[in-house]
């Protein structure tokens, strides 16, 4: 394998075979824009509500210690990142464009669902007024329509 995209960018930290196209000149940056590797399938819904879902892939967790502002940041990113995968690279393409495009009505409601999900489950219980808490501020987050945040 080549050392170095076409671009003449090192394929550093890359599999081999991972990605023909460069992320870096794709605009990845890991915080607003990111590339994810070909084994990270966003799965984790009202089906599968055991498997990591996209809002922790972000950082959304309810676990002790998490500040109630670091949770609805991980929210906010859930919403507002933007996915750079390429279909004629990545088999995980499609799976990832059904999260929808940044702030979309579609990634909104997955979120949403999700969150409402992990609320009535009984199962995780043990966090669900931290979970009401969060939807409610993420709700008014939405509702206030700016989109706004700042990427850490």
């Amino acid at each position: 394998m080549d050392m170095f995209y076409h671009c003449g960018c090192l394929r550093f930290g890359a599999k081999a075979g991972e990605h023909k196209h460069c992320p870096n000149c794709a605009g990845n940056n890991g915080k607003d824009k990111q590339v994810f590797p070909h084994s990270y399938i966003p799965v984790g819904d009202r089906y599968e509500p055991n498997r990591e879902h996209w809002i922790a892939t972000n950082g959304y967790s309810v676990k002790q210690g998490i500040q109630p502002n670091e949770r609805l940041d991980a929210l906010k990113r859930s919403t507002l990142i933007e996915i750079l995968n390429w279909e004629d690279c990545c088999p995980n393409y499609e799976a990832l464009m059904k999260l929808g495009p940044p702030k979309s009505d579609e990634r909104v409601k997955l979120i949403r669902d999700h969150l409402i999900v992990l609320i009535e489950h009984p199962q995780w219980a043990q966090g669900k007024s931290k979970r009401q808490y969060d939807l409610e501020k993420y709700d008014e987050w939405i509702e206030e329509g700016t989109f706004e945040y700042y990427w850490k």
